[in-house]
């Protein structure tokens, strides 16, 4: 493990690698290149803002441009779509 990852993002890595692994029937060498999540958050006062976290193989840092991608491609697809 990379002294960049921190443990929150190494324990999202874990939980994605090993649901993804199950959900989405992905052969058992597959392994989790990069990830990004989203958050909604909700204070006692009613104020709301979103954070987000994102990592790369082993929860690794990325660079801003790969976190923007994936965040591109999310809403945008096609990622996929040449694939089939």
């Amino acid at each position: 493990m990379s002294d960049t990852a921190d443990p929150v993002a190494t324990r999202i890595h874990a939980a994605l690698q090993d649901t993804l692994a199950v959900e989405d029937e992905l052969p058992e060498s597959s392994m989790l290149r990069g990830w990004v999540v989203v958050a909604e958050w909700l204070d006692p006062d009613g104020n709301r803002w979103l954070s987000k976290k994102a990592g790369g193989a082993n929860a690794e840092s990325i660079p801003d441009w790969q976190l923007n991608g994936y965040l591109h491609e999310a809403l945008d697809g096609g990622f996929n779509e040449a694939d089939e």
